[in-house]
């Protein structure tokens, strides 16, 4: 295999700052013999290569002028992890005239939970991009200088070659970004909103996208400027997003508000090179491929051709990890061929089990809960065949059982406080629509409808006295998305909002008492967890803020240990707890600390704890257990030219 640097020669660029008249700074020889003399030097030279040449093509028995592919790993940084994929992350960029890439790395000494890294096409040791600590989506500036990123709520750009990040503008967690070589960012800042326009000097954002709600959009993301500067490509998600293969598209539009034109279904970014969009093509072929685009007329021109099979998918925000440069490299992520994930239990220690239950290379786990005395474990299964969800139940002592038999999708069970009944949302009435349903676990029982509408409906906790189930209402009116619903599921009453804001709030759970809630928001920009009295009113607890040995950030919040702790997994899927001290109306958190790193997959009720907090069960990524290699790719145009 190749090195790095065997690599480099078999490809050709100027990098900044390079220039290709330098050797005529040096002057001939002024007398004629000299000039003779060199002369019949270079031509002889020339004979040499071109009778070798010759030789060659006719000794292997082709022509060698054609461009060769090449191929080579590249690996992560001494003693870390890439970070490509999960919660604010971001594939490789590669700089716009190939010469170099940033990526995101984490586990790295001290130098940051996650960090930007810098590596020279040509050379094997990558360096830090100082001040980029919990940096995501890396995209570059048009001179191949500078890198624009997204951390702490911002949009940052910083400089390669040194100097301090400089802050643009706010930006909740961003969703990708883009460079012209005006001096304009397009950029994606959350998952509410359509694609922002700011300069890259700072000011005030101006959106230059609207998410048509007639579609079911809900935001855009991905921008990618084409050579033109003016006109660029982004995706639109929808509400179906992973539901229906055909419901997301990339559009081509431009700065000024012209009409958007769709080119195509997808479920993923898209890049522009060389005369081709390049984008994974995962409903249909599960490939990494290239099409023709008349850029002039904005169209694409014949059928998509393969460049790479099983590219990594980040299942957290859709985004495939490849990125193209404007020449002829290619970078991307494989992803092994086999079963996608499995379900580990683990002591407090971090100690693993074997993997719970069977799981064929067609099906896929989604949430998992442990049952109140932590003998059961349920979870829904898809079988990507069909894309059918049922819920299974595993018993240590009995073996699994499968409860539901529903052509829906039936997701997020959630048990009731003496674990004989599961509630869990099915779209068994309209499709796409998750209602709440009620079924006894056992084999064979039938499932009754509790609380129907026209919103998903995803329920996420039982109060210990049975009284309420908290759920999470997704809807698409301007001004909110994911709210908070109670259900007072014994006195038979109105379901009623607890929490509803501008923000997402999700993934609610009620203490052991049943006095307070804890739930994650994105009210900051990345997530955050918070306690908040219940059923209130009173003033919100924020369990995952600065200041402490714990990073920023975190998500799926757990009560363990009768409330005196919290686990909750950072962005890097690190296990984290929170000890805590509660008294009449105030939460105290006295300690944080990590408990062990995970490979939890990014999508639904990715692990659960115990009550007494000691087993843990997590939706591992049985893929990245091993972090997949990256690979470059060099004259990848080459590729569309075969037959």
């Amino acid at each position: 295999m190749k090195t790095m640097r065997q690599m480099s020669a078999s490809y050709s660029y100027t990098g900044r700052g390079d220039s290709p008249s330098v050797a005529r700074r040096y002057a001939f020889a002024k007398t004629s013999k000299d000039r003779r003399v060199r002369i019949w030097m270079a031509l002889s030279a020339i004979l040499l290569c071109t009778t070798v040449l010759f030789a060659l093509q006719d000794f292997f028995g082709h022509d060698l002028s054609q461009r060769v592919v090449s191929r080579s790993e590249i690996a992560p940084p001494e003693n870390g992890r890439f970070y490509l994929t999960g919660e604010q992350a971001g594939p490789v960029a590669l700089s716009p005239d190939g010469t170099r890439m940033v990526f995101l790395a984490s586990g790295v000494g001290n130098v940051g939970n996650k960090t930007l890294w810098l590596r020279h096409t040509g050379e094997l040791t990558p360096r830090f991009l100082k001040g980029t600590e919990d940096a995501a989506y890396p995209f570059w500036s048009p001179d191949n200088r500078s890198v624009g990123y997204f951390a702490g709520g911002f949009l940052w750009s910083v400089d390669v070659d040194g100097g301090e990040p400089y802050k643009i503008c706010k930006a909740k967690f961003g969703g990708g970004g883009s460079w012209n070589e005006h001096g304009t960012i397009i950029f994606s800042p959350s998952t509410n909103d359509p694609i922002f326009r700011v300069q890259a000097t700072g000011g005030d954002p101006v959106p230059v996208t609207r998410v048509d709600t007639t579609k079911k959009e809900l935001y855009h993301q991905y921008p990618v400027f084409l050579p033109d500067g003016e006109h660029f490509l982004f995706l639109a998600r929808t509400i179906y997003t992973n539901d229906k293969p055909d419901a997301d598209s990339v559009y081509v539009t431009s700065l000024n508000g012209t009409e958007r034109r769709s080119l195509f279904c997808a479920t993923t970014n898209v890049g522009y090179s060389s005369g081709c969009l390049v984008y994974y093509d995962g409903p249909r072929t599960d490939k990494l491929v290239a099409a023709a685009f008349d850029i002039q007329n904005q169209v694409l021109l014949g059928e998509a051709k393969p460049l790479a099979d099983r590219v990594q998918v980040n299942s957290r925000d859709g985004g495939a990890v490849f990125s193209v440069s404007h020449g002829d490299l290619l970078v991307y992520q494989t992803r092994p061929a086999g079963a996608r994930n499995k379900l580990l239990l683990y002591d407090r220690n971090g100690i693993p089990s074997v993997p719970i239950g069977p799981l064929g290379v067609s099906n896929q786990y989604w949430e998992v809960r442990l049952s109140p005395d932590g003998n059961r474990i349920a979870y829904s299964v898809s079988d990507t065949t069909t894309s059918n969800l049922d819920i299974w139940v595993f018993d240590q002592s009995k073996g699994t059982i499968r409860l539901t038999h529903n052509p829906a999708r039936d997701r997020f069970p959630v048990w009731s406080p003496d674990g004989k009944e599961i509630v869990f949302g099915s779209d068994r009435r309209e499709a796409n629509i998750l209602d709440l349903y009620l079924m006894p676990v056992r084999a064979g029982g039938d499932a009754k409808l509790i609380l129907s509408g026209s919103e998903t409906k995803q329920p996420f906790d039982w109060s210990q006295d049975g009284e309420y189930i908290a759920f999470v209402k997704t809807v698409t009116t301007k001004g909110t998305r994911s709210d908070i619903w109670i259900l007072p599921i014994k006195s038979g009453k109105e379901p009623f909002p607890f929490l509803q804001t501008k923000a997402n709030e999700w993934d609610p759970h009620f203490s052991p008492d049943g006095n307070w809630i804890v739930y994650c928001s994105d009210e900051t920009g990345p997530n955050e967890i918070y306690v908040v009295p219940f059923p209130g009113p009173g003033e919100k607890i924020h369990i995952t803020s600065s200041g402490r040995t714990a990073p920023v950030g975190g998500s799926r919040p757990r009560w363990a240990r009768g409330g005196k702790e919290i686990f909750y997994l950072g962005l890097d899927n690190m296990l984290w707890v929170a000890e805590l001290k509660i008294t009449r109306g105030d939460v105290e958190i006295s300690d944080t600390r990590s408990a062990f790193q995970t490979f939890a997959v990014s999508y639904g009720g990715n692990y659960d704890v115990s009550r007494d907090g000691a087993k843990i069960i997590v939706n591992t990524d049985w893929l990245n257990w091993h972090v997949p290699p990256v690979i470059l790719v060099t004259n990848w145009t080459a590729l569309l030219e075969k037959k």
